[in-house]
């Protein structure tokens, strides 16, 4: 069972969006700010590159049920762990994306990650604003594949009603941020 918005007190926060974006070098930038902040803040990295099985074009749907499982596990793990903050380097929603883009909607794991959307405290949308993908071996660097996950994040977002804060740089994140801590 997922605790409710009221019941937890750790924060939630997550970039969200499409591969190669710099979620990552902003999760890592966030979580380090927060520390200095005196909020004890930790990472929780994708956890696609642990990933077994075939990612990216080459995926199957067990492919994306793994990730998507893997990563309620690892951030309901972090509840145990009594820290202010955990800052995510995706979220359910953009995991489910890459099933949905290829294998189309599943009324299961609609229902799972529609529920597991409303433990983020803030989600952050990372825009795509380059022309080309960095190649670290692990994700793709197709520009059209990239867009079709990005438009189905979008998807995704509107039909759950979900609410994001676009990302238009790290002090406006910063800000948001320290605000679900009252600062």
């Amino acid at each position: 069972m997922f605790l409710s918005l009221e019941e937890k007190e750790m924060k939630k926060i997550a970039f969200i969006g499409t591969h190669g974006t710099r979620k990552t070098t902003y999760s890592h930038g966030l979580a380090y700010y927060l520390k200095t902040q005196g909020i004890n803040a930790d990472l929780l990295y994708e956890v696609a590159r642990k990933s077994p099985l075939p990612i990216n074009e080459d995926r199957t749907p067990s492919t994306q049920r793994w990730i998507l499982h893997t990563q309620i596990a690892e951030e309901l793990a972090f509840e145990k762990q009594e820290i202010d903050a955990l800052v995510c380097d995706r979220s359910v929603l953009d995991n489910y994306a890459y099933f949905v883009e290829k294998f189309g909607r599943d009324v299961a794991l609609d229902a799972i990650v529609k529920s597991h959307v409303k433990t983020y405290d803030l989600l952050i949308k990372v825009p795509i604003t380059r022309d080309q993908i960095d190649d670290d071996g692990i994700r793709s660097t197709d520009k059209d594949f990239q867009r079709r996950i990005d438009e189905t994040v979008d998807i995704l977002l509107k039909s759950f009603g979900v609410i994001v804060v676009p990302f238009e740089n790290i002090d406006q994140i910063v800000k948001h941020s320290l605000k679900r801590f009252g600062n």
